[in-house]
């Protein structure tokens, strides 16, 4: 599993994926995880630490896709999120 909780990876990732998208002129960009990251995560844990590689990973994960430079669909669907935020 690609450690999106080492920030050095997570920004190596987003410039290759942002120069790919830039390049090949993709507009819409969708990214599945088909895996069980417990045995990878879990591994990496102290016995009193279970838990913060998957808490780092999400962290990074979630830093990853706000630092993908927007596309005609991403920009429609913040619009879209942004609307539908109570009030």
């Amino acid at each position: 599993m690609f450690n999106l909780g080492n920030d050095t990876a997570r920004l190596w990732l987003t410039d290759h994926i942002s120069g790919l998208i830039a390049k090949e002129g993709i507009d819409l960009y969708r990214q599945d995880f088909n895996m069980d990251p417990l045995p990878t995560g879990g591994a990496a844990d102290a016995a009193d630490r279970q838990g913060i590689t998957e808490i780092r990973h999400v962290q990074g994960y979630l830093a990853y896709w706000d630092e993908l430079p927007p596309t005609p669909s991403r920009a429609a669907d913040r619009q879209l999120r942004v609307r539908r935020a109570p009030q």
